[in-house]
This record gives C-alpha cells, sequence and structure tokens, in this order.
C-alpha cells in the first residue's frame, strides 16, 4: 500500500496543512534567511525596505523563530534516539503479523513487505491475496485435528 504523497490529506484543506505551509516557508531560515541578508546588504534591498522596518523586523523575528525551531527539532530528535543516529535498516528486520491474510493485518503485511522486511502472516484462514513480492510457503501447523479452525502461517520474503 503506497504511502500518500500530496500536499492536501484526504481531508482537504485543513489547519494541519495550513500550520505545515507557515512552517515550511516563514519559519524555515533556509527561505528567511537569505530574503533578511539580501534587504541588509543590497541595494535593491535596501531600497525595497527602507520606510518598511516593521516587516523587516518581522523577517528577522521569522528568521531567529527559524533557527530556534531547527535547533529545537534537533535536540527533540535527539534525546528521542538516544543520542545516536544510526539509521534504520528495513532488511534485517522480521516481522510477525497474526490475522495477516485479510484487512488490516493483510495491509501492514503488504507495507512491511514493500519496504524489504520478511514478514510471517500468522492467521486460521488461507491468504485472500496474492503477494506481489517475493515467494509464498503455507506451513500447516501442528495442532490438534479435533479443532473445527486449522491455523496455518504463511511467510512473504522478498
Amino acid at each position: 500500500m503506497p504511502l500518500r504523497k500530496g500536499w492536501l490529506p484526504r481531508e482537504g484543506l485543513t489547519a494541519d496543512v495550513l500550520l505545515r505551509l507557515f512552517h515550511n516557508t516563514l519559519m524555515n531560515p533556509s527561505i528567511t534567511l537569505p530574503i533578511y541578508l539580501l534587504s541588509l546588504y543590497t541595494q535593491t534591498g535596501q531600497k525595497l525596505v527602507s520606510g518598511h522596518d516593521i516587516a523587516l523586523r518581522r523577517v528577522k523575528l521569522f528568521v531567529y523563530a527559524g533557527i530556534l525551531r531547527w535547533i529545537n527539532n534537533f535536540l527533540s530528535n535527539s534525546a528521542l534516539n538516544n543520542w545516536n543516529n544510526s539509521k534504520y535498516d528495513w532488511d534485517k528486520e522480521v516481522a510477525v503479523i497474526s490475522g495477516g491474510s485479510d484487512g488490516i493485518g493483510k495491509s501492514v503485511a503488504l507495507l512491511l513487505a514493500e519496504r524489504g522486511v520478511r514478514v510471517a502472516i500468522l492467521d486460521i484462514q488461507p491468504l485472500t491475496f496474492e503477494p506481489r513480492m517475493g515467494s509464498l510457503s503455507p506451513q500447516p501447523s501442528d495442532r490438534p485435528s479435533d479443532h473445527s479452525c486449522s491455523s496455518q502461517y504463511f511467510l512473504l520474503q522478498v
């Protein structure tokens, strides 16, 4: 299942979209810092900001706020990762999904398989889909035959 990549979510134009736009433009020092520096150190910029002192102060405020936001995000992410910057290696992971032959489990299994994770699906019913990647091998379980449902597991590998 591919992830959504559009700039508008399926819910439409919401406050989240507007805040993301605000953070990616006005609170982004890579955009506001060059504008501020050009307004200070070029003749054209000085002409444009002459008489607009309040606008220049606000651009300066957005530069400082954006830099503080970047520092805060860096420190927060570093603290959450225990100051370790190692990358997640999907190819070395194995996921076991119970109830993965249909519904949400199926979607999760296919998404993880697309990322290169080896997925083992445990379910009482056979798979309701054809795997898009890798090989699928059903393995019967060793449960006693007096149960009305037989458990199966499937291994989905890339």
